[in-house]
Formats: C-alpha cells, structure tokens, sequence
C-alpha cells in the first residue's frame, strides 16, 4: 500500500467513529427504576398537611347473605368473605336473605358504603 494512501486511512477513521461515539451518548437513558415503582404504586390523594388517603374505588356488586353478627349487620358472600355496611339501617330488613349490594368499599376494603340494596334474584 502507498504511504499516501495509509496516511489518508488514519486522517479518514477518527473522521467516521465520531458519528458513531456521537449516536452512542445521545441515546435516551433508561429510566429511573425509583420513579417506575412511584407510578406502579396504587393511587394515594394528599398533600404534604394531609395523611395519605387512596383514592374512592369504583362502585361495585356484592351478592351474599346478610347476615347479624352481634349487632353489625355483615354480607357474606359464597367465598365466606365478608363485608360489614357503613349504615346497618340500610340493611335491616334484608338479614337471613340473599341480596345484591351495590355500592363503594372504603379503604380497607371491608366496609361497605351502600348506594343501592335488593333482594336477589330480583322479583320480576
């Protein structure tokens, strides 16, 4: 090979890596593992002055027996879960029957804030 022609090989490489080394350090960076679990995290509405308090969940369809534990009124479902109610009064009429329930859980999960109760199977 002609000097000329090595010498013009060693000016021309660092003149194409650059690109290269350039794409490299443009490439967007991963995201921060801390911040993917922060958004993964169930939803908490608060301030800095406040507890944190999970956001309202949405209405639901319970349908289990009532039935009176002590003097709470429960629904319990056919997987014996069981559900108290925010206003027993709500349910009074219903204990020893098959109902339908609709409405929120608070934040535990466990109570019941009725909006709606039925016999069920509805009558027709």
């Amino acid at each position: 090979m002609k000097p000329e022609t090595v010498a013009l090989s060693m000016l021309a490489l660092p003149i194409l890596l650059v690109p290269v080394g350039l794409s490299q350090e443009l490439q967007p960076k991963p995201p921060d593992s801390s911040k993917m679990e922060a958004k993964a995290s169930p939803a908490i509405a608060w301030s800095e002055m406040q507890r944190p308090q999970p956001l309202s969940s949405a209405t639901q369809t319970f349908t289990g027996t009532v039935v009176k534990l002590g003097d709470k009124y429960v629904l319990r479902t056919t997987d014996n879960a069981t559900y108290q109610f925010d206003d027993p009064n709500k349910v009074k009429r219903f204990e020893a029957k098959l109902a339908q329930v609709r409405g929120e859980t608070d934040a535990t999960g466990k109570v019941i804030q009725i909006q709606n109760v039925e016999v069920w199977p509805a009558d027709p």
